[in-house]
């Protein structure tokens, strides 16, 4: 067995000193071009308020959805009822930012909208969890127990076209969505039991993924992922031969149709369904720490993964050490899963990648930066960052965005039709985009504080 200080100190070597820059660190690339704004808005009152999730159309019209409490005015002003803690929202932005509509998703009791995909057709599907009562529309959803999934198809807009309620007794959430034409998949994770649509799924332990595809609101395949620990916070994104891309979170021996992954206390898989469901190829990363995907991403022919580690991982060209206590990782992989590229990011404090989104060959990033991400560094909290990276990992153009207080980059989406990229996150104190200044009001949660979006250009 290897002691971790010889494991660390392979990794180190890893990540500096790799001829053919496949495996390499992100913190030692030259300063590059600046990130342009093209627009920004925000919204929040005195409670916290957290995006979750950001698409656009074929049209350039931007939606996002999240959670909120008290007010919130991002594209019309959102009420929280009376018996509610937190309501989701959806919102809807012209393509220069234009406030389009915004509603409530929200039920009797508590609710969050986590997950939006947009259709061809511009139709959002919207997934998340709920308690009690949802009235969308007309269409009634009652939970069975603690919290349920949802999933509603909004049209353009923003009226119900359909609306299902998944779940038992115990905790179940749609956590991400991806959609194409007709296609729509959803992910999340389970405690019990759930039918999607093709029978009775149940959990093998103490939390299981899902993944479950339907086409125009009929189920066609639903599957479990998971061992006999937590597996959980999956994300999914959809291939152009409508193959089903998985990563998440596992504990313990799991085997998901391609044998047996490696034993990880919370390490990360990286999964490919077929379009039908089946295995294809699986792989875990294994490591010391622990290892959590935070974003997924498909592009033509490849897949690139974003994480949250600590100590050591291995993507499969030898290992790769955290600076510190908690570094970002990206990494792409290509047929069969073979790694094309990794690189770390991050200095010595919690550096995360919260969302990618490929964009003609390029990926962009953003999230949090408390150290360094490349040439960038904070000024004080947790700072804003945008980046544009090459398909082998290497940085295009970055920019970073606060001041001492906290802000922090939660998703992203490319327009496909005008390229660039948009931005969603939450943040205190202000932001300076330069095109336009916004600045919180405050909130509860540390992790709160108000809801910023941001269009950036190539």
């Amino acid at each position: 067995m290897i002691r971790r200080s010889a494991l660390v100190a392979v990794a180190m070597a890893a990540t500096t000193a790799c001829a053919d820059n496949v495996v390499h660190d992100g913190a030692a690339a030259p300063p590059p071009i600046e990130i342009t704004p093209r627009w920004a808005r925000a919204s929040g009152d005195g409670a916290s308020q957290v995006p979750r999730g950001v698409a656009v159309d074929p049209d350039g019209e931007v939606f996002v959805v999240g959670e909120y409490g008290g007010t919130f005015e991002l594209a019309g002003r959102l009420d929280t009822p009376k018996g509610s803690f937190v309501s989701g929202f959806v919102a809807k932005l012209g393509r220069d930012g234009t406030p389009r509509w915004s509603r409530r998703v929200g039920s009797s009791e508590d609710a969050a909208a986590f997950a939006i995909a947009v259709g061809r057709d511009g139709h959002a599907h919207v997934g998340g969890w709920f308690r009690g009562t949802m009235t969308v529309d007309g269409h009634t959803l009652i939970s069975a127990g603690d919290t349920d999934a949802f999933l509603v198809e909004l049209d353009r807009d923003g009226v119900a076209v359909r609306a299902m309620r998944f779940g038992d007794d115990g905790s179940q959430a749609i956590t991400p969505i991806a959609a194409a034409d007709d296609t729509v998949v959803a992910a999340g994770d389970f405690d019990g039991r759930i039918d999607l649509g093709g029978g009775a799924l149940i959990s093998a332990g103490q939390l299981d993924a899902f993944v479950a595809r339907f086409e125009r609101g009929a189920h066609v395949w639903s599957t479990r992922l998971g061992g006999p620990l937590r597996d959980q916070r999956p994300g999914v994104a959809l291939g152009r031969d409508a193959s089903v891309f998985v990563a998440a979170t596992y504990r313990g021996p799991v085997d998901l149709g391609g044998g047996p992954l490696p034993d990880r206390f919370d390490g990360a898989f990286l999964a490919r369904l077929s379009p039908a469901g089946a295995h294809v190829w699986s792989k875990g990363f294994p490591g010391e720490g622990w290892c959590f995907p935070t974003a997924l991403a498909v592009g033509d022919d490849r897949v690139a993964l974003a994480a949250r580690f600590t100590e050591v991982v291995d993507v499969g060209n030898g290992p790769i050490a955290s600076t510190s206590g908690e570094d970002a990782l990206l990494a792409v992989f290509g047929e069969g899963g073979a790694l094309r590229a990794a690189a770390r990011f991050g200095g010595f404090g919690q550096d995360v990648i919260g969302g990618i989104a490929w964009d003609h060959g390029a990926l962009w990033a953003s999230g949090e930066l408390q150290t360094t991400f490349g040439p960038l560094t904070t000024t004080g909290g947790p700072d804003l960052f945008v980046a544009r990276l090459s398909g082998d990992l290497s940085l295009l153009a970055a920019a970073r965005f606060g001041d001492e207080q906290e802000q922090r980059g939660t998703r992203v989406a490319v327009d496909p039709g005008g390229g660039g990229a948009v931005v969603v996150g939450s943040f205190f104190g202000a932001l300076d985009f330069g095109v336009a200044k916004v600045a919180s009001a405050g909130g509860l949660d540390r992790l709160g504080g108000d809801v910023f979006v941001a269009s950036f250009g190539n």
